[in-house]
């Protein structure tokens, strides 16, 4: 194999994960002289990414001191292959550890909290990134919002996608439509038509599915 730089291989190897061929992102990983913290945790997330999280875990275990990127990859890995639990274990860890989490780590972990139905620790670690200094971007207020709809709340799931009007997200506008869809979903569930009449007309401004928007609105009518 040709001599290339720490960033080409980093790349290569992500690369070879996004088509799935773990055997040559391997061979690259092996074959570099020096792997530095993001060679690890680039093969870490190729293996986690791809669902193999016992060998992600080994990876993830030899690297010397990881850092934010190592701990966040391996748990989006566990959060984003159906093992939530695991996934907020390894931010308890990387809490114990002195690493300290970013926007993305938490992202991972609400996402986690909310597919196990966690809403009051969903709250209070939403709450502690800004006492972190971490400001929520709009796909934190989403996954809030599906965790609220999820647990009835949906009054409350609405306060949460107008406090969006104030964010300086840059995507702050596209994260309410996506908001707002998943407020429908979850009137849908509730039997809330009024909300979820009001979650529609909100989302059709500038939500690009509207065939599948129409049709969840039609669902929720169908059912009330």
């Amino acid at each position: 194999m040709p001599h290339y730089d720490s960033v080409a291989c980093v790349a290569m190897i992500g690369a070879y994960s996004l088509d799935r061929n773990l055997a040559e992102a391997k061979h690259v990983f092996d074959a570099m002289s020096y792997k530095d913290i993001r060679a690890w945790s680039a093969i870490v997330a190729a293996y986690s990414q791809n669902g193999h999280l016992s060998y992600s875990k080994k990876l993830f275990d030899e690297i010397h001191e990881p850092n934010v990127y190592s701990w966040t990859t391996l748990l989006q890995g566990y959060a984003e292959n159906g093992c939530e639990e695991v996934a907020i274990e390894l931010f308890q860890e990387m809490d114990l550890s002195g690493v300290e989490p970013d926007e993305v780590t938490f992202l991972g972990l609400l996402t986690a909290l909310c597919q196990v139905g966690k809403l009051e620790d969903c709250l209070i670690q939403f709450a502690s990134m800004s006492e972190r200094g971490l400001r929520p971007s709009s796909e934190h207020y989403c996954c809030m919002v599906d965790a609220l709809g999820r647990s009835g709340q949906v009054g409350e799931a609405e306060r949460i996608i107008n406090l969006l009007k104030r964010s300086p997200d840059s995507g702050a506008l596209e994260g309410r439509d996506a908001a707002w869809f998943t407020l429908l979903g979850a009137c849908r569930s509730q039997g809330d038509v009024h909300l979820g009449v009001r979650a529609a007309a909100n989302a059709t401004t500038s939500y690009k599915n509207h065939q599948k928007l129409y049709r969840l609105l039609h669902n929720l009518y169908a059912g009330s």
